[in-house]
């Protein structure tokens, strides 16, 4: 039996390596600011920059984006490269922020944000913040927030699209289980590396190869770094 009928494709991301990935670089005056929202770091920049010309030949609908702005540089960097008839604006998804978020940390406003990238919140949502505060790392909190976002794309899209979720190494796996619906704390864990690529395939219900609805194509992907960052694809 032939795969079935696509409803959405969806190209998982993590953002590019971040200041607080690398330990803010052993700077010992790291601002509040800095230390819960990091930008990227010089190599995480050209990680970007590398991701964005892995998709440049591949246009998207929607790139989409948590509100921080490690994930937004990144997807800034996929923007930038996208043909002319792919995506040309990030759309913001709140929910997509990192897991153990504080709620002291407001983030920046939307105004803020569209001075710097072409931004907007994703449509259909509302809200008053472009993050959301985290309840530390339970699992199964993030496990519905997880939820919420694959309901809304999954009823946003219907005719195979092709998406890009820009976010985060903990809340990835938040999306990967919700997604596969595999239940939390089960013994394993899974990578999410820097700029790495997850793709799943939503199928029309019952019509995948085995009458499933969604298929796991690949996991973890960083060929795009191979070239200048050998060290973290091998």
């Amino acid at each position: 039996m032939a795969d079935g009928i696509i409803k959405l494709q969806v190209y998982l991301v993590r953002h590019g390596e971040s200041m607080g990935n690398i330990g803010h670089a052993g700077q010992a005056d790291v601002s509040f600011v800095d230390r819960e929202d990091p930008m990227l770091s010089p190599d995480g920049e050209r990680q970007a920059q590398l991701l964005g010309e892995r998709f440049k030949s591949c246009p998207l609908n929607c790139v989409f984006s948590s509100g921080l702005r490690r994930t937004l540089s990144t997807a800034n960097e996929v923007i930038k490269a996208q043909p002319e008839n792919g995506a040309k604006e990030i759309e913001i998804i709140p929910e997509l922020s990192e897991t153990g978020v504080p709620d002291e940390y407001y983030g920046f406003t939307l105004p803020e944000l569209q001075e710097k990238y072409p931004v907007k919140l994703a449509d259909g949502l509302t809200a008053e913040r472009m993050i959301v505060a985290s309840k530390g790392t339970d699992d199964y909190w993030n496990l519905a927030r997880a939820e919420k976002i694959w309901s809304y794309l999954l009823n946003r899209f219907n005719s195979g699209e092709k998406i890009m979720l820009t976010a985060h190494g903990c809340f990835n796996t938040s999306l990967f289980l919700s997604a596969l619906k595999i239940p939390p704390q089960t013994g394993f864990d899974m990578s999410f590396s820097n700029t790495s690529v997850t793709k799943f395939i939503f199928y029309q219900p019952g019509t995948g190869r085995y009458g499933d609805d969604i298929k796991l194509s690949y996991h973890n992907d960083m060929s795009h770094l191979y070239n200048e960052f050998p060290e973290m694809v091998l």
